[in-house]
């Protein structure tokens, strides 16, 4: 799929929802080429939650600092190939990890959250066009 929008293709969200971490925030200052953020990680984490919580962003918690940790739904599953490559790159590459993508994915339905407006995900491989099945953060 091809998106036409105003202002250009880079502005396509694909549900991708990364934290910043702390290495983030603090880039400018350490390099010392822009201006430094005027908020830290800290003060930002409970706005994270709180999105993450809504928004129902699934994940895979991995404790690495670059890459911060939220609050997320179930990861969805890597298929054989990704397990293998996940498992090949665990075993050879020095600490390097290959997890799923953190996305706007209701994989576990909480009404008391979503209220009812969204369904969980049924896994029918129709993301690309954007979800008939309402599971999908927009």
């Amino acid at each position: 799929m091809r998106g036409y929008h105003v202002g250009g293709r880079s502005i396509m969200w694909g549900r991708h929802s990364y934290r910043w971490s702390d290495m983030d925030f603090q880039a400018n200052a350490k390099d010392g080429i822009a201006t430094p953020w005027p908020v830290g990680y800290a003060e930002i984490e409970p706005w994270y939650d709180y999105v993450e919580t809504f928004a129902g962003v699934s994940g895979e918690k991995l404790g690495l600092a670059q890459l911060p940790d939220g609050k997320f739904l179930p990861m969805m599953p890597l298929n054989c190939v990704e397990d293998k490559v996940r498992q090949g790159v665990a075993e050879n590459m020095n600490g390097r990890v290959i997890t799923a993508g953190r996305v706007a994915h209701l994989t576990a339905y909480n009404p008391e959250v979503h209220k009812g407006t969204r369904g969980q995900c049924q896994f029918r491989n129709r993301c690309i066009r954007g979800c008939p099945y309402g599971w999908l953060f927009l």
